[in-house]
């Protein structure tokens, strides 16, 4: 579906510089996305995540064990601190877990409090370069949404809670799609702006469709990860504080 890089125009080549094979294909999606991760071979730019989303998977698992842990805060702060000097993209695991850990003082809501944390949050994001300042403003600008009342409901509206179904799915198959579909379109177009811009809604309507029709296996996924995750509280975790107690 996605042309050889010698047929492509140029403006799409530095994008998609290799030929497109079915073993390649295989190849990248069951190992390199992982294991060896190259952006030169990569059919989605967003895929760069998954190896740091693989092991940030393990580190939640292990930060588990140490819920019950008296010196759970002190390490969790210290492993944060760490973490945004070597790499912050793997802080964002422990600083989601620590949110999740006091949820129940996060759900003392605090408009004026949670106001100022996404203004910060956003101001550190936007202005200081930096993917440290990314990590730290997002995360302020998260835990804002959660304390301001006004900001939760405004992003759990249908409309919001729709983008979040397919969003995932979305996330991994737009990029495909814009060459697969949009790209064919846009060489038909010639330079015309209203075949352009009609490449650009196709590709739009068919990433959403695409996105709504992979939801399924992206709900089985989330029921078997979250019975696993109960399973895993209520026979590991518990007797292993338990015991550590």
């Amino acid at each position: 579906m996605i042309l050889p890089s010698n047929e492509m125009p140029k403006r799409f080549v530095s994008l998609y510089p290799f030929d497109p094979t079915v073993s390649h294909l295989l190849k990248f999606s069951l190992f390199d996305v992982f294991f060896n991760y190259d952006s030169n071979e990569t059919y989605a730019g967003p895929l760069w995540t998954m190896s740091f989303e693989l092991i940030g998977s393990f580190m939640v698992v292990a930060l588990a064990f140490t819920i019950k842990w008296k010196y759970y805060w002190p390490f969790v702060c210290v492993l944060i601190g760490l973490f945004l000097v070597m790499n912050p993209w793997y802080a964002l695991f422990v600083i989601g877990s620590a949110l999740a850990r006091c949820f129940d003082f996060i759900e003392c809501q605090s408009n004026v409090g949670g106001t100022l944390m996404m203004i910060l949050g956003a101001a550190l994001s936007l202005y200081l370069p930096g993917n440290t300042a990314l990590v730290v403003g997002s995360s302020l600008f998260f835990a804002g949404v959660i304390l301001c009342e006004p900001a939760t409901k405004f992003f759990s509206n249908s409309f919001g809670r729709f983008l979040g179904w397919i969003s995932f799915p979305l996330y991994l198959a737009h990029a495909p799609i814009i060459f697969a579909v949009g790209m064919p379109i846009y060489l038909w177009a010639n330079n015309s702006p209203w075949l352009m811009f009609l490449a650009g809604m196709c590709t739009a309507a068919v990433s959403v469709g695409l996105a709504i029709a992979m939801v399924p296996v992206n709900d089985l996924a989330m029921a078997l990860s979250r019975a696993f995750g109960k399973h895993f509280e209520t026979t590991i975790v518990k007797q292993f504080s338990a015991i550590h107690r």
